[in-house]
């Protein structure tokens, strides 16, 4: 399980990276990622409304993120949600195993 947490850190960080400094992407990667992003927060967010908890911030903050990407909308300063929440991811897998 923590390795797959461990890899959607990474790319929690990687769309932070992007949304921050979209001209050094090219737009397949630009577009692979964000299709990416999306499916991993359309999967959160219906998952946590299947279970009847619907404030799940962590997949919300993906869904704004995969619309941003894919769309290609400008949200200032909005980068640092998906870079705090993949270093929230980072270091929630780090303290587990150590």
């Amino acid at each position: 399980m923590s390795y797959i947490l461990l890899v959607f850190g990474f790319i929690d960080l990687l769309t932070g990276l992007t949304l921050w400094q979209t001209p050094w992407f090219p737009g397949s990667w630009l577009h692979l990622l964000g299709w990416t992003v999306l499916i991993k927060g359309l999967y959160s967010v219906g998952m946590n409304a299947f279970g009847r908890f619907y404030f799940d911030w962590a997949g919300w903050i993906d869904l704004i993120a995969a619309g941003s990407l894919l769309m290609g909308w400008a949200i200032p300063l909005f980068w640092a949600a998906p870079v705090f929440k993949g270093c929230w991811t980072l270091l929630t897998v780090y303290a587990k195993v150590h």
